[in-house]
């Protein structure tokens, strides 16, 4: 049975709103990306925009409820 495409932007909004649009590959988006991926994309911290950091998709679940 295939798994159903769930968007990083549907499943994890906190860490869709800390996508890094202006670091990342412009072909990617939260809306595009799945929130179980394992490719490693840039986040931008909210509460300080000036922290930017890199982590896997995939992991951010357990950043955010850590945060």
């Amino acid at each position: 049975m295939k798994k159903q495409f769930i968007s990083l932007s549907k499943k994890n909004p906190e860490a869709a709103k800390m996508w890094a649009f202006d670091l990342n590959d412009k072909s990617l988006s939260p809306e595009k990306i799945g929130a179980g991926s394992d490719k490693i994309v840039f986040f931008r911290c909210l509460k300080n925009p000036n922290h930017v950091f890199k982590k896997k998709i995939s992991n951010m679940r357990r950043y955010i409820d850590s945060y």
